[in-house]
């Protein structure tokens, strides 16, 4: 009894009494007026029963038409109609005049089963059996059950109480099944329901991982964002670096320019010499010339070594910011070892930020790499800077020891009557240490070229370092906005969370 309340409690009755009482007013209306035309076609009945019929028939079909306008979806509507019906019905029945007019409540009792309503259905089934009975026994009373119309009247009943019997084991079968049905759909419902709390707790999962992530994606876009801004003080300092090496080149060749002067004065000295004693003074202000142009090669030379040791210093910085940025790639390795590691345990929802990680591992470890390059080109580069120091203090060495000669020639000059030969040996002798110094200062100038190539490409390094560095920066903002996405579509799952 609780089953088949819960049933009907679980059914939308409202629309659906309506609908039943509509098509079970129409049914009986039809019906009921369709018997009337035959009684007063067949002249089977008294004009008694005929008015007696029709009285009940008007006042069924009135209250049901007036019914179905005020309130369709009455309970008590289908008694009402019962009630008229089954009493137009044994207006009929009892008199025996019409044999098979029992058979005409068939459908209105079919109809019935559409309530599943068991008080009514057994109600309507009692209604039916009783009026047969009464029907029967009249029939025996008055003898009309021992004629020739016995076996009609007979089966007549008995089919009315079979139909009965039937529609109520139908009804009853029916309730079964849709009780059935009913429980199935109820397991169907806890299962997904059960499915929606499973998803909801994977979901609250997939949460909370992608907020622990999303913390770790953003340390690691600031990190980059540190890494980017060290790669660009780098490559801001190797281009300033490659300009200071141009303008080391720049004074290497002024400086061979003078020494070819230099060389060229001393030429003039030895043609002096050679020509006239008259020339002396000339030759002598020459030779005080050749020691002021001395004096400024020593003065540049002095100026490249400051201008070396300023490369030292600056490769020195360079070491410093080359060990900051392998400290923080190996950071940034080890922040994307452990999203990896983060990644693992989240299990299948974690596979594709593991992928990310991982592509910011290499990233980082091609940056170490990239930095390790950088360190070797710098310690390359510091060699040939010390190199370049050390010809540099050779060249100052060798003008300070032509500054003595000039001045020995300087002194030869005033004995020049007595020792020209000597003069004149001495001069070729100052021709062939600048000939020396011009070859020195040829090295001079390839190491400063091979100086320069190598600022160039640590300047080359250092962009490529700052290009990764900003497509690192770049996946981690694609990451971090993937991250968002996921997170966004993780708290729409809230909506179907069961309370």
């Amino acid at each position: 009894m609780d089953q088949e309340n819960a049933l009907k409690n679980s059914k939308k009755r409202g629309g659906q009494v309506a609908q039943i009482n509509k098509i079970l007013y129409w049914v009986i209306t039809s019906l009921t007026f369709i018997l009337m035309v035959g009684l007063y076609v067949s002249n089977s009945s008294t004009a008694a029963l005929r008015i007696a019929y029709i009285v009940v028939c008007v006042i069924t079909w009135g209250y049901g038409f007036y019914t179905l306008k005020t309130n369709a979806s009455s309970e008590s509507l289908r008694y009402i109609l019962y009630a008229g019906v089954y009493l137009a019905y044994l207006i009929i029945l009892l008199p025996g005049e019409m044999i098979y007019t029992s058979t005409y409540i068939f459908p209105i009792m079919v109809i019935g089963i559409l309530f599943f309503d068991k008080r009514f259905c057994l109600y309507q089934m009692s209604l039916a059996i009783v009026g047969n009975v009464i029907k029967l026994i009249l029939e025996g009373v008055t003898g009309r059950l021992f004629t020739e119309y016995a076996t009609e009247i007979v089966t007549s009943a008995l089919m009315s109480i079979v139909m009965s019997v039937i529609c109520y084991y139908a009804y009853k079968y029916a309730t079964k099944f849709m009780l059935e049905s009913h429980e199935e759909l109820n397991d169907a419902k806890e299962v997904q329901t059960k499915m929606l709390k499973e998803v909801l707790s994977a979901a609250e999962e997939i949460k909370a991982g992608t907020s622990e992530a999303d913390e770790l994606i953003r340390d690691l876009h600031r990190q980059t964002e540190a890494t980017n801004s060290s790669v660009n003080d780098i490559s801001n300092g190797s281009r300033q670096t490659a300009e200071n090496i141009q303008d080391q080149t720049d004074i290497s060749q002024k400086i061979q320019t003078a020494i070819e002067e230099s060389s060229a004065e001393t030429d003039n000295v030895v043609a002096i010499a050679t020509e006239s004693k008259s020339n002396v003074e000339n030759a002598t202000k020459q030779v005080n010339e050749l020691k002021s142009g001395s004096q400024n090669i020593n003065e540049a030379n002095k100026l490249v070594k400051d201008t070396m040791q300023n490369l030292q210093n600056r490769t020195s910085e360079m070491d410093a910011i080359v060990a900051t940025i392998q400290s923080i790639s190996s950071q940034t390795n080890l922040l994307a070892l452990n999203a990896s590691i983060e990644a693992a345990r989240a299990g299948e929802a974690g596979r594709g930020f593991a992928v990310v990680a991982e592509e910011i591992r290499k990233l980082a470890e091609e940056t170490k790499n990239s930095t390790d390059n950088i360190q070797q080109i710098i310690n390359d580069l510091s060699k040939d800077a010390n190199a370049a120091v050390n010809s540099v203090v050779t060249t100052v060495d060798i003008i300070a020891k032509q500054n003595e000669l000039i001045d020995a020639t300087k002194d030869n000059f005033t004995v020049i009557d007595s020792s020209f030969k000597d003069l004149t040996g001495g001069i070729s002798k100052i021709s062939q240490m600048m000939t020396e110094l011009n070859d020195i200062n040829k090295v001079f100038v390839e190491n400063i070229s091979q100086l320069s190539a190598f600022s160039e490409e640590t300047s080359a390094g250092a962009s490529q370092a700052a290009q990764l560095s900003e497509e690192n920066l770049e996946s981690a903002t694609r990451v971090q906005d993937l991250l968002d996405k996921i997170y966004e579509e993780v708290k729409n799952l809230d909506r179907y969370r069961l309370d």
